[in-house]
Order: C-alpha cells, then sequence, then structure tokens
C-alpha cells in the first residue's frame, strides 16, 4: 500500500478505508469488484493507492457500500494533498540551502519577513515574499529579470539582498498610481527637491513622495541590506516610473536621487498605456 511519509506528514491511500469497510461487510476484493462493475485488477490497485479514487468510482461506492460518494471524494482528495506536504517537507533540505544567502534573521529583525527560528515556516516566509513555489527560481530572469554589472559573479549574499531589494520596492510600488511621467514637470520641479537637502530626510519623505508622484515617479524607500548603499533600482510601471532608493546614509540617498532624476529629465521615455507585468525590465544601476 503507497504511504507516503514526511517528519511531520502521512499520506494514506483511500484504499485503507475501503479495505476496512471490506472486512466489515465480510466482503472479498473480487466480489467488490463484481459488484462495482469493475476489474479485480483495478481493484487490487485501488486499495493500494496505485490508482486514484474517481468520482464515477466514489459514486459506486456508495450504491455497493452504503457510504455517501463525498466521504470517499474527500478520502481522495486528502490523500492527494497530503502527498504534495509529504513531498514538500522531504525537498526542504534543499530550499533551506537556497534560503541560507538571504539570512533570514536579518531580514526579520528589518520586518520584511516575520520572526520564526523553524528553517521550514523561514523556507515558507521567503517563498512568499518572492511569490515563488521555490526558491530556486528567484533568479530567473522572468521572474527577477535584473540589469546589473557581473551580478553573475557576485558573492551569494549580495545578489541576494540585490534580489530582495528588487522585491521590496516591486511589492510596495505595486498598488500605487501615480501621474503619467512628466519629464518637464521633473525638470521644474528638480531645483525644490534639491532644496530639501538642508531639511531632515524624515521630515521629507512624504513631500518628496508627492512631488515625484506629480511628476509621474513613484520612490520607494528602502532598507540597507549588507552594506549596500550605493544602489538605485528602477523601471517602467506602466506609463510611470519606479526609484528605489536605500535610505539610512542620508547623504548617499540624495546622491542617487539627484542621478537618478538627472537621467531620468534627460531620457526620453515615451508615454504608453501598457500596463505593469512582473517581467518587465527592471534596472539596478550603482552609481
Amino acid at each position: 500500500m503507497k504511504i507516503y511519509r514526511s517528519k511531520t506528514f502521512t499520506a494514506v491511500p483511500p484504499g485503507m478505508t475501503i479495505k476496512e469497510v471490506l472486512e466489515d461487510h465480510h466482503m472479498t476484493q473480487k466480489e467488490l469488484a463484481v459488484r462495482l462493475g469493475l476489474s479485480e485488477k483495478h481493484i487490487s490497485k485501488l486499495i493500494n493507492g496505485e490508482v486514484p479514487l474517481t468520482q464515477d468510482v466514489a459514486i459506486r461506492l456508495e450504491r455497493v457500500l452504503d457510504i455517501e460518494a463525498s466521504f470517499w471524494n474527500g478520502l481522495e482528495a486528502a490523500y492527494r494533498e497530503a502527498i504534495l506536504k509529504v513531498e514538500y517537507e522531504n525537498s526542504i533540505d534543499e530550499e533551506i540551502n537556497f534560503a541560507k544567502p538571504f539570512g533570514y534573521a536579518k531580514l526579520a529583525r528589518l520586518g520584511i519577513v516575520p520572526e520564526t527560528k523553524k528553517a521550514a515556516e523561514q523556507v515558507n516566509n521567503l517563498q512568499k515574499f518572492f511569490e515563488v513555489a521555490s526558491l530556486k527560481n528567484v533568479d530567473n530572469e522572468m521572474v527577477m529579470p535584473l540589469v546589473y554589472e557581473n551580478i553573475k559573479d557576485m558573492e551569494p549574499a549580495k545578489k541576494s539582498a540585490i534580489y530582495t531589494l528588487v522585491q521590496i520596492t516591486k511589492g510596495q510600488a505595486r498598488f500605487v498610481e501615480v501621474n503619467p511621467y512628466d519629464a518637464e514637470l521633473l525638470r521644474t520641479f528638480i531645483p525644490k527637491i534639491e532644496d530639501l537637502k538642508s531639511e531632515p530626510l524624515a521630515g521629507v519623505k512624504e513631500p518628496l513622495k508627492d512631488m515625484l508622484g506629480a511628476c509621474g515617479v513613484i520612490i520607494v524607500y528602502l532598507p540597507i541590506l549588507d552594506n549596500i548603499t550605493s544602489t538605485c533600482i528602477t523601471y517602467s510601471k506602466g506609463n510611470s516610473i519606479v526609484l528605489g532608493i536605500p535610505t539610512e546614509d542620508t547623504d548617499g540617498f540624495w546622491k542617487l536621487l539627484g542621478e537618478a532624476l538627472h537621467n531620468l529629465a534627460e531620457r526620453d521615455y515615451q508615454r504608453s498605456n501598457r500596463k505593469y507585468r512582473n517581467n518587465d525590465p527592471v534596472t539596478v544601476v550603482n552609481y
């Protein structure tokens, strides 16, 4: 009988219950096969979990054994779900290895993921954060389309930090709506934005966000990961522009923002009604 096991889960096929019911009814598998109108070989495979218990068979079992089809369908669904959980837990060691470069404790301290010391929960939380079924897919170009000089040659921890910053940026900008990007208006705002440098950053974040939003630019204030302070993440979101910039280092923030805004003002972004897609190009610029 195909029983699947992991440390936490056990998947028992519906056939075990069928076998127990047959014993209560003093009925052989051969007799059940005749009553169901199925082959004895099929019944044997059904009891051993080698074939699924279909809805058609569930209805036949209801007629023969006087146990509702919904009960048998429920057993089959629970069995299939339990198999997936068993397989997932048995593959968790591989996922734990993929999770290590992200430094879970560091991300938890920053409030990016929930605090937990259980490896399986850490993996699950990271998968949800990056919106992937397996962490090995995080660096897939369709999931995380990056342009970054020599990113393939980066050490795993720094590369993972870049992926995390990109995901934070996308997550925070996803539901923000601003005006269409307007390069001319941005040019008029740049001197006003530069005047804000003399103020504490914490006090001007919202006014800065409003000014940039009027120009069609969404700004995301990023945490500092692995001492990455000179990275600006930028991409198009429909007909607007998204900027993700670390904020802890005030001088570094204004330098990055100034470079990014001047580059935007000089670049001719064509207006478009194209909706934002998860695989829109993302540029990570190191100034």
